[in-house]
């Protein structure tokens, strides 16, 4: 085959651009979008989700305790319990009403002074609308007082003395533990039907063993028992063999 005259191949070339030249005068119909499909549920656009509620001011609570002083053993198992049964009592959430609850500590070390300074610390500085505490009934009995001069709610726990609620009680306080009263009461009924009715009581010399002193001389008495002055030896005392001479002297049952 004898190839193609160069004349007739820029004829060719030329008449492809003329047809391209004609195909491209003449308008293009416009795209067409595709008809929009209506949405399922699989298709549904995703929900954002659910904000948290927000939450309320921290509920800020004091709790007074001896983490390193004399009663350290009892101070220390108070705050691990308390810590326990608020999350226990909140689920675990440990909100109160949406509100996060802080527990805010300060070791009293049993001592009045470094206990009532605490105490006032944590509601004119911390800002605590509650106060829970003392290991100590001295400490506690000078702490309820100011959290009654500041309308703050107190609840004692572990001091036991019954005057935190006897002739110390005001409206700002509250008790959610025994008090010596009660022990004595209990042990006192045992006592007279088991051991006998001559009685003396040693305590320590400071509210707590006062009080506990002034509980059971009252429960034993009352159920007919006699009980002799009590003795009292001061919280530092470590030989107690004057005090036990004392009582051996007596004779109580």
């Amino acid at each position: 085959m004898k190839p193609l005259p160069k004349i007739l191949i820029v004829l060719l070339v030329a008449l492809a651009l003329v047809l391209s030249a004609c195909q491209s005068a003449t308008p293009s119909p416009e795209p067409t979008n595709p008809p929009k499909a209506e949405p399922t549920e699989a298709m549904a656009e995703p929900t954002a989700e659910p904000t948290q509620e927000p939450m309320g001011e921290p509920l800020k609570i004091g709790v007074l305790s001896d983490l390193t002083g004399p009663l350290a053993l009892f101070g220390n198992e108070m705050w691990q319990g308390l810590q326990i049964g608020f999350d226990y009592a909140t689920g675990g959430t440990m909100t109160i009403a949406g509100r996060p609850v802080e527990l805010v500590i300060r070791d009293d070390t049993s001592d009045v002074e470094a206990g009532t300074a605490a105490a006032r610390e944590l509601i004119e500085a911390e800002g605590v609308e509650i106060l829970i505490g003392n290991t100590s009934s001295g400490v506690a009995l000078q702490v309820q007082q100011i959290a009654d001069e500041n309308g703050v709610v107190y609840f004692a726990a572990p001091a036991a003395s019954h005057d935190i609620t006897g002739k110390n009680w005001n409206e700002h306080t509250f008790r959610v533990c025994r008090d010596s009263a009660q022990d004595a009461l209990t042990v006192a009924g045992w006592a007279l039907e088991n051991v006998g009715k001559n009685y003396m009581i040693l305590a320590e010399d400071y509210a707590f063993g006062q009080a506990t002193a002034a509980g059971f001389q009252m429960s034993f008495t009352a159920l007919g028992a006699t009980v002799a002055d009590p003795i009292f030896a001061p919280s530092d005392t470590t030989d107690f063999t004057p005090y036990i001479q004392q009582i051996l002297q007596a004779k109580p049952d």
